[in-house]
C-alpha cells in the first residue's frame, strides 16, 4: 500500500539537559535571546516519515534521527530545528524526537502524552500523521470520524500539558500523481494490488490513473479532517499544505522508494520552513 509502509519500531528521544541546565542563571546574551521569535526547543512526534528510517542506504530498516527534516543535526538535512539554532542560539540541545516507525493515532497520541511529560518543554511541536491511519481497504469513509476524535484528543493532551507551545501538523509530502510519476516505474511491482490503493494493475502492470485519483481522494479527506480539528484547537495551525507542493524526484526517495532520502528531508525542510516562519531571513 502507497506510502503507509512502516519499518521496525522503536522511538528516539534526543538527550535532554539536565536539571541544574534548566535552572541556572541566565548568561551574556540569553536576555537578548529569551524576546527571540523562534523557539528555544523544537520537537516532532508522527510515524517514519519523521525518524529518519531507510534515509541511510548503508543502515537499511534503521532510523537515522539525525537525518529528519524536523530536528536532525546531520548539516547536510538543515533541519527545522537547525533553522531555528541559527537564529536562537538559546534552542542548542533543544531537539526532541519521539516519532515511531508505523505510527497511527494511538502511538501519535502515547507521543504526546511524554512530549507534555519533557522537563525542557518544547516550544515548537511538529506533527506528521495521516499516513498509517489510511485503511485503503474500503473503509476509509467510516474511518474519517474516528480519525478526527483521536487527533482532537491528541490536540488536548498537548493544550493540557504544553498550552504555550506552537503546534504545526505538517501535510503529506506527496501527491498521488507527483509521487506515482516518480516512484511507480522505478518499481512497478512494490505498487501492484487489487486495493484501492495500489496503482499498479497486477495483470499487466500498468499504472491506473483511477486508482490513483481514487488515493490522492482519501488523502483529501483526511488532510479535511485535521484542517478541521487543528482550527477549533487555540494552540495548533497546519503548514496550510505546505509540504503537499514539495517536488519529488528519484533522488528525493530511499532504496524503499517509500522514505525520504538525506536529500528528500533536505528538501522537506527546505519547502515546510517559509510556512513555519514567513519572516526569517
Amino acid at each position: 500500500m502507497l506510502l503507509t509502509a512502516a519499518g521496525c519500531t522503536g522511538a528516539d528521544t534526543a538527550p535532554q539537559p539536565s536539571i541544574g541546565a534548566l535552572t541556572a542563571g541566565p548568561t551574556p546574551g540569553q536576555a537578548e535571546q529569551a524576546n527571540s521569535p523562534y523557539p528555544d526547543a523544537v520537537a516532532v512526534i508522527g510515524h517514519s516519515g519523521a525518524t529518519g528510517l531507510n534515509s541511510d542506504p548503508e543502515r537499511p530498516l534503521q532510523d537515522v534521527p539525525k537525518n529528519s527534516w524536523a530536528t536532525g543535526t546531520n548539516p547536510e538535512i538543515d533541519s527545522v530545528y537547525s533553522r531555528v539554532l541559527a537564529l536562537n542560539p538559546a534552542a542548542e540541545d533543544g531537539n526532541t524526537n519521539l516519532a515511531v516507525d508505523g505510527s497511527g493515532l494511538p502511538s501519535l497520541l502515547r507521543q504526546a502524552r511524554k512530549l507534555s511529560d519533557l522537563e525542557r518543554a518544547p516550544e515548537l511541536v511538529l506533527v506528521q500523521t495521516i499516513d498509517n491511519d489510511m485503511e485503503c481497504d474500503g473503509t476509509d469513509e467510516e474511518n474519517l470520524q474516528p480519525f478526527a476524535e483521536g487527533l482532537s484528543e491528541v490536540l488536548d493532551v498537548l493544550g493540557t500539558g504544553l498550552p504555550d507551545a506552537d503546534v504545526v501538523i505538517v501535510s503529506q509530502w506527496w501527491t498521488a500523481e507527483k509521487y506515482a510519476a516518480v516512484a511507480v516505474p522505478l518499481s512497478p511491482l512494490e505498487f501492484a494490488g487489487d486495493g484501492p490503493c495500489d496503482l499498479v494493475d497486477t495483470a499487466t502492470g500498468q499504472l491506473l490513473p483511477e486508482r490513483v485519483a481514487g488515493l490522492q481522494a482519501i488523502a483529501d479527506a483526511y488532510q479535511a479532517q485535521v484542517d478541521t480539528v487543528c482550527a477549533a484547537h487555540a494552540n495548533c495551525r497546519t503548514d496550510e499544505g505546505a509540504a503537499s507542493t514539495m517536488v519529488v524526484t528519484e533522488e528525493d526517495l530511499s532504496f524503499d522508494f517509500v522514505h525520504l532520502s538525506v536529500a528528500g528531508h533536505h528538501k522537506l525542510a527546505d519547502t515546510v520552513w517559509p510556512a513555519l516562519y514567513p519572516n526569517a531571513p
